[in-house]
């Protein structure tokens, strides 16, 4: 099960994250809280930023540096796409480090392809 309880919502300027926190953090932040009113700058693992993008149905998106974490919870999730390493060579030739569903499907054939076009738009895990 996720340990929840340790997640916090942090807001620098317009910007949020949810973060997740170690046992001992959360302990001295919910006393120290009570307390001393504290107001922590920079706390814990990132693990989701808010979504700028209008499209996605998410109001939140995967960050790199919190899958570690997470990847043992969303075992079989349909965010997770297994791709060739060409995959990522192709982004890295395309100037905006975006390919087209028509070159996945050219180059990485019609199962890929379908995948790709069949996810809602939002995070996904290569």
């Amino acid at each position: 099960m996720f340990p929840c309880e340790y997640l916090y919502v942090q807001q620098e300027g317009n910007q949020r994250r949810i973060v997740l926190v170690s046992e001992g953090m959360h302990k001295m932040l919910v006393t120290c809280k009570k307390k001393a009113k504290l107001q922590p700058v920079n706390i814990g693992l990132k693990l989701f930023e808010r979504n700028k993008n209008d499209k996605s149905e998410a109001s939140y998106r995967l960050v790199q540096e919190g899958l570690e974490v997470l990847l043992p919870f969303m075992d079989g999730c349909s965010r997770q796409f297994k791709v060739p390493s060409d995959f990522f060579t192709a982004m890295l030739a395309e100037k905006d480090y975006q390919v087209s569903f028509e070159k996945i499907n050219t180059l990485f054939g019609q199962s890929l392809f379908q995948k790709f076009k069949d996810a809602k738009l939002g995070s996904a895990i290569l």
